[in-house]
């Protein structure tokens, strides 16, 4: 069938804005990850020390992380780090989003990032982009790279406020999560540092 100059245009935006939807979702769940429950975690584990080593790795290999030239042989251990330091966070993620989840669909929110984690090339950002797109039941892509979810619909733009709020529910059980484990182990946590420091002076 011939279509028309005008649809095949029409075709070619939706296009691209599904992809931008999609990016938009990918960037705020994998943002969940990066910035908000890996640096708790290593402050919950080694107190402030361990937050800011974290955001040094991350940040240098968001800068020259890179495993092609120029930059291999450069940006091949922050990168490699970044990938250790986030293996166990990246999973916990997931199943702070799958818990934030209740009200949407938390199975499937745990299907999809069982099944669908292992589609990115990293081996980490897999895991809350695959719950995410599980919970609001869409399909996330990147041309040629991957597909995450691609028997759901395409994502719209109000899927975007449903990923902020997923994510703001997912943050919301973590720090308490947090703020539960600091409480009841005070002399061997982040927190009894931090009381330690407020003491003495």
């Amino acid at each position: 069938m011939h279509l028309s100059p005008e649809i095949n245009l029409l075709n070619q935006n939706a296009a691209w804005r599904s992809e931008e939807n999609g990016a938009v979702i990918e960037s705020t769940s994998e943002s969940y990850l990066d910035t908000i429950l890996s640096p708790l975690f290593y402050f919950t584990l080694f107190g402030l020390p361990g937050a800011l080593a974290y955001k040094a790795v991350s940040t240098i290999d968001s800068m020259i992380g890179y495993m092609e030239p120029p930059y291999r042989n450069l940006g091949h251990v922050p990168a490699k780090l970044d990938d250790i330091l986030n293996y166990i966070p990246a999973r916990i993620s997931a199943l702070m989003i799958i818990l934030a989840a209740t009200t949407q669909r938390p199975i499937e929110a745990l299907n999809c990032a069982r099944q669908e984690h292992n589609k990115t090339p990293s081996p980490n950002s897999g895991w809350p982009m695959a719950a995410a797109a599980g919970a609001l039941r869409v399909r996330l892509e990147k041309p040629g790279v991957y597909t995450i979810n691609p028997t759901a619909t395409s994502p719209q733009p109000e899927q975007i406020a449903q990923t902020v709020k997923l994510v703001r529910a997912a943050s919301m059980i973590l720090i308490a999560l947090v703020t539960t484990v600091l409480y009841l182990t005070p002399t061997t946590s982040a927190w009894h540092g931090l009381l330690s420091i407020l003491i003495s002076d």
